[in-house]
């Protein structure tokens, strides 16, 4: 693999520049079937989502999904984690996919409002705090310590995530894979050099 990334396009900085055909295709695959799951589940679990919401969380599940698998290939590994990326990098790219966590946020975790009509809903403010918080929290832990203990600190954040998310009012129903693989990419895969 090539370690002069030199400039990059927009794909090669999502897998990592030099990512070999292999790894861009268990991505790419990955990346769809695990994405055709989440409305097939819906489906045999009979939750109904309206337009609106199938198409926002389908694009965020493959964006997910594929950036799990992505983030951890040699690649992405090299690209990330080359010479000259800083804590601010790691962070910057966890903090633009609290963008991902807001949307579901707005589209899955309505809170009515008892003085408004019920189609009428207001974020679930809490909800993104605590998750956005650990997740940054997580990101800037990992910048801080050393690099052997990276991949079990990272494990033991993201199976953390799992255990606090278990207590925040239940899971939107369709979504349940959501927080687990939001922070298996951000933090498990991404943020753990080779």
């Amino acid at each position: 693999m090539a370690t002069n990334f030199g400039s990059v396009g927009f794909f090669d900085q999502l897998v990592g520049p030099g990512a070999s055909n292999a790894e861009i295709a268990l991505t790419t695959a990955s990346a769809l079937a695990l994405t055709a799951a989440v409305p097939t589940y819906c489906v045999l679990r009979r939750i109904s989502w309206n337009t609106t919401k199938k198409a926002l969380t389908s694009f965020l599940a493959f964006d997910l999904f594929g950036g799990v698998i992505a983030n951890a290939t040699s690649a992405s590994k090299a690209w990330w984690h080359r010479p000259g990326q800083t804590a601010f990098h790691h962070l910057s790219f966890v903090a633009a996919h609290g963008i991902q966590l807001g949307l579901i946020t707005w589209l899955h975790r309505p809170v009515p409002i008892r003085a408004f009509p019920k189609w009428y809903h207001k974020f679930d403010w809490k909800y993104f705090i605590v998750n956005y918080g650990l997740l940054m929290a997580s990101t800037l832990a990992l910048q801080l310590i050393p690099d052997d203990l990276k991949r079990p600190a990272a494990f033991a954040m993201t199976t953390g995530s799992f255990i606090l998310n278990a207590t925040l009012d239940g899971t939107a129903p369709g979504m349940e894979w959501f927080i687990p693989t939001l922070f298996f990419k951000l933090i498990g895969s991404h943020g753990v050099p080779n």
